[in-house]
């Protein structure tokens, strides 16, 4: 899912085949998360493999472009609709996200020209060129990247679906917070607030079992984790995000079987996802029935041509089977 310690028993490939998986959705607030948890994990294991940690240090920056070219076009939504300040914060956050120097520069220019108009008088009178915007800049507002209230939890949910963001904006404080806290890794507090929220809620149908299933997922609590993203599911079946936390659960339960009738239950606006046929895979991985996962992926490739998280998972098979 995003930014969370899911995969503790995981390598480094299958993580960084869990970015590439949202990387390809547009997720690249999640991705960025998964590839530098798989970064983090390939230098401890293997310092020595400069090529694969150069290639996932070029997925992360890849993420970071791609997250702040998306943020630079929501503050240009938000300027259009008045919210300026909220515009800015976003624009600083991009700036410090960016890597690529053409992103970096459009991200400046946006953010020079809306100080500018700030500090202009209204008189319609008066011109300013574009030489001296390009001159003039101001160090951003540090205490932005410090702030763990509404601005960090905006960027967080900016990187879901564009579908569910207005759902999370739209639940309270103790969400917010507990969201917060599931993000940065501090399980036991998220737990308490998203527990606080689920009891506020007025409807059942809300996303806020979604997160506080991962909460205990991350704290070993499975029964309540399965109770709660079981019924989630039930209510979102073609919510994505909640399949691989109930494959985690089945996997670390032994309970293959389960792990297979959900993923071949799903939806069938789902079934032709390469997430869905990772985790099918991953399944039979798991169960070391490697010859059913190769033969698995190799199906998905030669059907539904080529897709890269698929066709790594399918080379870690094939390494397995020797």
């Amino acid at each position: 899912m995003k930014i969370l310690g899911l995969l503790k028993g995981k390598t480094p490939e299958q993580i960084e085949i869990r970015g590439d998986d949202y990387f390809k959705k547009g997720e690249y607030g999640s991705s960025k998360m998964e590839y530098e948890k798989a970064l983090s994990k390939l230098e401890s294991k293997d310092p020595d493999a400069i090529g694969e940690i150069d290639r996932v240090k070029n997925k992360i920056a890849r993420s970071c472009d791609a997250l702040a070219s998306e943020h630079e076009r929501t503050a240009e939504d938000l300027v259009e609709n008045g919210y300026t300040d909220e515009a800015e914060d976003l624009l600083t956050l991009a700036l410090q996200l960016a890597k690529d120097g053409e992103i970096v520069a459009s991200i400046e220019k946006r953010l020079r020209s809306l100080k500018t108009e700030r500090k202009l008088p209204e008189n319609p009178h008066i011109h300013v060129n574009e030489e001296s915007l390009e001159k003039w800049e101001e160090p951003p507002d540090e205490q932005l990247f410090h702030d763990p209230g509404d601005h960090y939890f905006t960027l967080l949910v900016s990187t879901l679906p564009e579908e569910d963001q207005s759902e999370y904006h739209g639940y309270g404080e103790s969400f917010k917070e507990g969201y917060v806290k599931l993000n940065r890794g501090d399980f036991e507090k998220a737990a308490s607030l998203l527990s606080k929220a689920f009891e506020e809620a007025e409807s059942a149908e809300t996303f806020i079992p979604l997160e506080l299933g991962t909460a205990l997922l991350n704290l070993g609590h499975n029964k309540q984790a399965l109770l709660l993203l079981g019924g989630f599911l039930e209510h979102h079946p073609e919510t994505l995000r909640a399949y691989p936390l109930l494959c985690e659960i089945y996997w670390q339960d032994n309970e293959f079987e389960k792990a297979h009738a959900l993923l071949q239950d799903c939806p069938e606006s789902l079934k032709n996802e390469a997430v869905i046929h990772v985790l099918e895979g991953e399944t039979f991985f798991h169960d070391s029935k490697y010859q059913e996962a190769e033969a698995h992926y190799s199906s998905f490739l030669t059907f539904c041509g080529w897709d890269e998280a698929i066709a790594r998972a399918h080379a870690k098979t094939l390494e397995a089977l020797g």
